[in-house]
């Protein structure tokens, strides 16, 4: 009879989920800080209410501030290609 015997599952996912969630939470640190550095300077409001939040399924960048859909529109010289486009791109590019 032939046998093979696999023990330790259970750490090793734990383990796993652990190493997950790190990195979907520098992914969405990384994230933030890029939309942050692409959001026009004014007084600083803008690129300073810069949010993440991250759980089991993924994670969320989010800026509330009213004016910042007009911002993400180009209405800013500093940044006529908006701000989301941009900071995805560049996200996409440095994950190769």
């Amino acid at each position: 009879m032939a046998r093979v015997e696999v023990k330790g599952l259970t750490a090793t996912l734990r383990r796993i989920d652990r190493l997950v969630e790190q990195e979907v939470e520098k992914l969405a640190q990384e994230t933030k800080e890029t939309a942050r550095a692409k959001t026009p300077v004014r007084t600083g409001n803008a690129r300073r209410n810069w949010r993440e939040r991250t759980d089991k399924r993924g994670f969320t960048v989010e800026n509330r501030v009213p004016y910042i859909e007009r911002l993400d529109q180009g209405s800013s010289k500093q940044a006529p290609r908006g701000i989301v486009g941009p900071t995805l791109t560049e996200i996409k590019r440095r994950s190769r």
